[in-house]
């Protein structure tokens, strides 16, 4: 097994894992919607929100930036991304192969 196929297998075990080992921290999941509504409703809670007092005027910029949720959909694509790079990867030693032996 070359370096290449090893790389492949270990981004299509990546790409499966990194869903799942996330999943337990998803909120917003409702028992009642349909598949697409949790879809686009799930995501990772980063900062808790607090309820707008008007006492704060100027809020730090940072946490302006920084988003209140990561939507859940954002992780399973990239796990599908990292699912098709590795299969790149091991097609394109499988290539390799085939070329170096006549």
């Amino acid at each position: 097994m070359n370096r290449e196929k090893k790389i492949g297998i270990v981004l299509i075990v990546f790409g499966i894992c990194f869903p799942l080992v996330l999943l337990p921290f998803v909120s917003g999941y409702g028992i009642d919607k349909g598949i697409i509504q949790n879809l686009l409703n799930v995501g990772i809670v980063l900062k808790k929100e607090k309820p707008d007092t008007g006492k704060e005027i100027f809020p730090s910029s940072l946490m302006k930036i920084i988003p209140g949720r990561l939507p859940y959909r954002f992780i399973i694509a990239s796990g599908i991304f990292l699912i098709f790079t590795g299969i790149l990867k091991i097609d394109i030693s499988r290539r390799k192969e085939s070329d170096e032996n006549p």
